[in-house]
């Protein structure tokens, strides 16, 4: 990756661990806010699909409170996205989901997203840097 990034985990209890990147140049004043508090613990919220029939997104609060930072942009499979009105992570597990609210894109997961698929609204999410 040829900006500056933060390596980092999700894990979700008894679903597993995926591993990626929070990569700075696209939103750094948010990705600063979440490195700070990852230092100090990690961040943790809810997960909640955005439709739970068709499972292509799946979101959790991360209680940094940025505003709009970036250009909003479609997450691809596998990419990462901060929506800054409900001040929550996005994880997308196909490309182009459908979400209802503008996405600036800051991270990306290198592993495979199989175990996080059959998440339940209200599993307890973590995101740790490694």
């Amino acid at each position: 990756m040829p900006e500056e990034y933060y390596l980092i985990t999700l894990e979700a209890i008894d679903k597993g661990l995926l591993c990626g990147a929070l990569l700075r140049a696209t939103a750094p004043l948010t990705i600063q806010a979440m490195y700070k508090k990852m230092r100090e613990k990690f961040i943790a919220g809810r997960a909640r699909w955005f439709d739970f029939t068709n499972k292509s997104a799946l979101y959790f609060d991360i209680n940094i409170k940025r505003g709009k930072e970036g250009k909003a942009t479609q997450l691809k499979a596998k990419e990462l996205g901060y929506i800054y009105k409900l001040d929550s992570v996005v994880l997308a597990f196909e490309d182009d989901p459908e979400i209802p609210y503008e996405v600036v894109k800051i991270g990306v997961i290198t592993d495979e997203l199989d175990a996080f698929k059959d998440i339940t609204n209200g599993t307890s999410v973590k995101m740790k840097l490694m």
